[in-house]
């Protein structure tokens, strides 16, 4: 092949993928702008019924002292999955679009805050992850950083060989008393420490699971409990 067509050919299939790359482009802006219109921020996914399911993964990111006594804040990285009917589409219309990323704050998203937080002001979620990841089938995944400042009980006291012990209770879920239907669901039973950083405070062990809050006059709130055990880590001499 000599090398005037080995360039044509090339130029071929740099326009071939420029083209395609360009519809699929179009195609996705055109999704997203269609999945915008349909969103709606202030009405959760089935309001008409049950529903939706959150299931929740915890990663603990880093611990310590909130400087008042008996007092810890835990930082965590929260996986979320729900289904939103609203943000479903066909991928043949699309390009074969299947997997959109979207303005968080443009989405219906969890209310969740700590219930008998030590800092009641203080917001579950941070703001930095902006972004929610969409599949055709409407689920919607969004990981946020959490934190949580909760009052924590002594098990033992230090002394020169170990730092130490504490236990939290915290309970988890949606604060707005309108979503009674929203169900929480843990992914598993503990809360994953594979995250962790070093520092003075470090969480040992954990227990997660979901419960059952009543209110009268209100119904039944599914939330989730999460139970931290943290040591403080002793200077090595």
């Amino acid at each position: 092949m000599g090398f005037i067509t080995k360039m044509t050919l090339a130029m071929v299939v740099l326009s071939l993928f420029q083209k395609e790359t360009k519809g699929q482009s179009a195609s996705t802006a055109t999704l997203t702008r269609n999945l915008l219109a349909l969103s709606d921020p202030e009405v959760r996914p089935n309001a008409d019924r049950t529903g939706p399911e959150i299931t929740v993964n915890l990663f603990v990111t880093g611990a310590e002292k909130a400087g008042r006594p008996n007092v810890v804040t835990v930082g965590f990285w929260v996986q979320m999955l729900w289904i939103d009917p609203r943000l479903s589409w066909d991928p043949a219309q699309y390009n074969n679009i299947t997997t959109v990323y979207l303005p968080a704050r443009k989405l219906w998203l969890p209310n969740f805050a700590v219930w008998h937080s030590a800092n009641p002001l203080e917001p579950f979620f941070s703001e930095e992850q902006r972004i929610a990841v969409v599949t055709s089938n409407g689920a919607v995944a969004w990981s946020p950083k959490g934190v949580i400042t909760v009052y924590a009980d002594q098990v033992t006291p230090g002394n020169y060989t170990s730092g130490a012990t504490y236990q939290t209770q915290s309970i988890i879920g949606d604060w707005d008393l309108q979503d009674v239907e929203i169900s929480v669901k843990a992914v598993g039973t503990t809360v994953d420490l594979s995250q962790q950083k070093n520092s003075g405070l470090q969480v040992t062990g954990t227990s997660l699971r979901s419960v059952i809050q009543s209110f009268e006059g209100f119904g039944r709130y599914p939330l989730l409990e999460v139970i931290l055990n943290l040591q403080e880590q002793t200077r090595s001499a």
